[in-house]
């Protein structure tokens, strides 16, 4: 399982978590997610997950004017704040 932050504005890219084979990393995530197509949300911080051998798509990403950062192999869950 692999790990990532992405941070962006506006709508978060469902499409992207398709694209990358992607989920969100907790139920809490999932909510925030909706949060950000109902309300278009500024400044968000969500944490996906992906059981892919394939890296994250960067430039994918960046299209839809998100950051992504890939979190290291010993980052769990458990240090979302």
């Amino acid at each position: 399982m692999k790990y990532a932050k992405i941070t962006g504005n506006g709508q978060f890219p469902l499409d992207m978590l398709r694209y990358d084979n992607a989920s969100p990393a907790t139920e809490e995530m999932s909510v925030k997610i909706e949060d950000t197509i109902k309300n278009y949300s500024r400044g968000w911080v969500v944490y996906v997950k992906s059981e892919s051998k394939f890296p994250w798509t960067v430039g994918r990403w960046e299209s839809f004017g998100c950051k992504i950062e890939s979190m290291p192999k010993n980052w769990s869950t458990g240090c979302i704040r």
